[in-house]
């Protein structure tokens, strides 16, 4: 298939609103390789931090990282208890962010 040919696939397949086994999905083209927002491109931006203090919070994470560069998104994993996993992934909005 061309590009041409899956992109009137993805029009015809949202117009018509896809469903599997009663669940309504979503149709898009995925992202080409290197795009910012494809998985390539958000590993690219995307830092582990780890050694973290478990008492630490995602704001203060960003508020720290925000001096090199612009910040897109910080994840801090939780245990069950709530307590922080002592790591974190800060995502750059550009890749320039996060070099």
């Amino acid at each position: 298939m061309n590009p041409e040919d899956a992109r009137k696939a993805v029009e015809a397949l949202s117009k018509s609103g896809v469903s599997i086994d009663g669940s309504h999905i979503n149709v898009s083209m995925a992202r080409p390789k290197g795009h910012p927002d494809s998985k390539s491109g958000r590993i690219g931006r995307t830092l582990y931090v780890g050694n973290l203090d478990y008492n630490i919070e995602d704001w203060q994470v960003e508020e720290y990282f925000n001096q090199l560069g612009e910040v897109d998104r910080v994840t801090l994993p939780k245990s069950p208890e709530g307590r922080g996993r002592g790591f974190a992934f800060v995502m750059y909005k550009t890749l320039e962010g996060a070099s």
